[in-house]
């Protein structure tokens, strides 16, 4: 979208426009993170970033944005606004409050009808990396859910996984490389992840795994390791194996760590 190219990532840029960043956390390496993904200071004019956050919770300071926005954008059309991070534009809300993210996300939907562009809400996820983290409210109000997940195999590798799309299928899992370079980090490789799982799907260690975690309460590493006969290393890298593919899914209270099966690995043949 910033960019005058006509490809962004091998994917089609369909429309060019302004992009409007809120940015709580991390203004100071805003400018890096957007070189890392290809976009150069030429393009700066369209990208119109403020450290004023405000607080979606409140009606009159979502208003106050609004306004904001159109002054600056002088009567173009703005193709999306950012608020980098969530919880810096939370103002008083309690981010573990249904009835505080409902209002959050009004307010959200507010600014998309009156602006006319989508918000994009920049959040962490809970310590399994399955949900959201905080309220229920916030996954469910929704339309898209993207995750951004280290490949711990792979120090260059990170993968984009879908675990929400409202009203379609949920899209095929990306990946990409970010590599150092003198310049900073840089996004060098993007495609789609063919497949489900890393080669070799029908591994029967993971079959083994997937198998126990089937209708059975949640499972740690050693209670798998000595039903399955493998090791807590083999155990480790099979689970690691079935998370990326959405198969199963971790669980973590305190120190103690537990594996569950996901609908997806229920379902999976």
């Amino acid at each position: 979208v910033v960019t005058d190219s006509d490809t962004f990532l091998t994917m089609k840029v369909v429309h060019h426009g302004h992009f409007f960043f809120a940015v709580g956390e991390g203004l100071s390496g805003l400018r890096g993170r957007l070189r890392a993904a290809g976009i150069k200071e030429e393009h700066d004019r369209r990208l119109l970033v403020t450290g004023r956050v405000p607080s979606l919770h409140e009606d009159a300071s979502t208003s106050t944005f609004i306004e904001s926005v159109r002054i600056q954008l002088a009567g173009e059309n703005a193709r999306g606004i950012v608020f980098e991070t969530l919880s810096y534009a939370l103002g008083t809300a309690d981010e573990n409050s249904n009835g505080d993210m409902s209002r959050v996300l009004s307010n959200c939907r507010r600014i998309i009808a009156e602006l006319r562009c989508p918000v994009f809400l920049v959040h962490h996820s809970s310590k399994g990396g399955e949900s959201l983290r905080g309220a229920s409210a916030l996954l469910g109000g929704v339309d898209v859910a993207l995750v951004v997940e280290r490949d711990p195999n792979n120090p260059r590798r990170r993968v984009v996984r879908t675990i929400k799309q409202r009203d379609r299928a949920d899209a095929d899992r990306w990946e990409f490389m970010l590599d150092s370079t003198p310049d900073g980090p840089r996004v060098t490789e993007a495609a789609p992840v063919v497949d489900a799982l890393p080669p070799d799907a029908r591994d029967p260690r993971r079959e083994r795994i997937l198998e126990l975690l089937r209708g059975t309460r949640r499972m740690s590493v050693r209670e798998l390791a000595a039903e399955s006969g493998f090791t807590d290393r083999q155990v480790r890298a099979a689970l690691e194996d079935l998370r990326l593919a959405g198969l199963a899914e971790r669980f973590d209270s305190g120190r103690l760590t537990a594996w569950g099966v996901t609908v997806a690995g229920e379902l999976a043949a």
